[in-house]
């Protein structure tokens, strides 16, 4: 019953932190920003369910979630940053991606971060598979 709350007070953390960050004007979402919300929220859940399916504890998913949105939130710098070349922001996004691995793993231990990076490829190529059964429809 714990799991679940926790896992019901997390979903909602994110889905009032995904919302704030979406209502920035009153003018109303174009349908792009639609299909930006629908995949945030889709990407929050699937990464909420790898991380408990991994026998996350509440505690651990917190510091996990914080170690990704500060990389998320450094990758985007990168992205913004004009002055770097297209080589230079994927070696800076790449370095960024290896420096959350490590802290994540040092936070989870190497068996729960091996079997939550295992959910994850699962996860990915679930919905590869989905994407190309649609398309041959």
């Amino acid at each position: 019953m714990k799991k679940i709350l926790a896992i019901a007070i997390t979903l909602l953390g994110f889905a009032m932190h995904s919302n704030a960050q979406g209502k920035i004007t009153d003018v109303p979402a174009n349908t792009t920003n639609e299909k930006i919300n629908s995949k945030q929220a889709k990407f929050e859940k699937e990464m909420l369910a790898a991380l408990t399916e991994a026998g996350l504890t509440e505690e651990e998913i917190k510091k996990v979630r914080a170690i990704q949105d500060d990389a998320y939130k450094k990758t985007g710098e990168i992205r913004k940053d004009n002055s770097l070349s297209k080589e230079q922001k994927e070696e800076k996004a790449k370095e960024i991606n290896k420096d959350k691995n490590r802290k994540i793993r040092e936070v989870i231990g190497k068996e729960k971060f091996s079997k939550f990076m295992d959910i994850r490829k699962r996860q990915r190529e679930e919905k590869s598979t989905n994407k190309e059964d649609k398309s041959a429809e």
